[in-house]
C-alpha cells in the first residue's frame, strides 16, 4: 500500500467516525428538544421532527463528503459514496443506542423503530450522490442536469413503489 492509499484511508476513517458521532449527537439533542417542545406527538410535530432530521442528515453527510473530497482531491467517488452511507448508518445506530441508554436511565418505556435505520441510510446515500456530483463534475450546467436527473430517478422509484 503506497502513501496515497494510506492517507486516503486515514482521512476516510477519521471523517466517517467524526461525522457519525456528530450526526448521532445532533439527532439525540434534536430528539430531546422535540420531546420538550412537543410533549404530545401529533402530525405537525412529527412532520417538523422529520424535516429537522433530514436537514441534519443533509448538512452532516454532505459536509463530511465534501471534506474528504477537498482534503484528498483524487479519492474515488465510490469511497465518497461509502463514506456518506457509513456516516448516516453509524449516526443512526449511535443515536438509537444513546436513546436506549437515556430511556433506561430515566426508566421510560421507549420503543425505537429500527426500520428508520434503512430509511436514513438511504437518505445518506442520496445526499452523498448529490454531493459527489457537485464535487466531481466540473461544469455547473452538467452538474445541475445530473442532479435533476438523479432526483427525478429517485422520485420515480419512490412514487412507483
Amino acid at each position: 500500500m503506497n502513501k496515497t492509499e494510506t492517507a486516503n484511508k486515514r482521512v476516510f476513517t477519521r471523517t466517517v467516525i467524526i461525522g457519525g458521532i456528530l450526526l448521532a449527537l445532533l439527532l439525540t439533542l434534536l430528539q430531546m428538544a422535540m420531546s420538550r417542545v412537543f410533549p404530545e406527538a401529533d402530525k405537525l410535530s412529527n412532520g417538523i421532527h422529520l424535516a429537522l432530521k433530514l436537514l441534519l442528515f443533509w448538512l452532516v453527510v454532505t459536509s463530511s463528503v465534501r471534506t474528504i473530497s477537498k482534503i484528498r482531491r483524487h479519492i474515488s467517488a465510490l469511497w465518497l459514496l461509502l463514506a456518506g452511507i457509513l456516516i448516516s448508518a453509524g449516526g443512526v445506530l449511535l443515536h438509537l443506542l444513546s436513546m436506549q441508554l437515556i430511556a433506561s436511565t430515566k426508566e421510560l418505556d421507549m420503543i425505537i423503530n429500527y426500520k428508520s435505520l434503512l430509511f436514513f441510510t438511504a437518505i445518506g446515500f442520496i445526499a452523498s450522490v448529490i454531493s459527489i456530483i457537485n464535487n466531481k463534475v466540473k461544469s455547473t450546467f452538467w452538474g445541475n442536469v445530473l442532479e435533476v436527473v438523479f432526483i427525478a430517478v429517485v422520485a420515480l422509484i419512490l412514487f412507483s413503489v
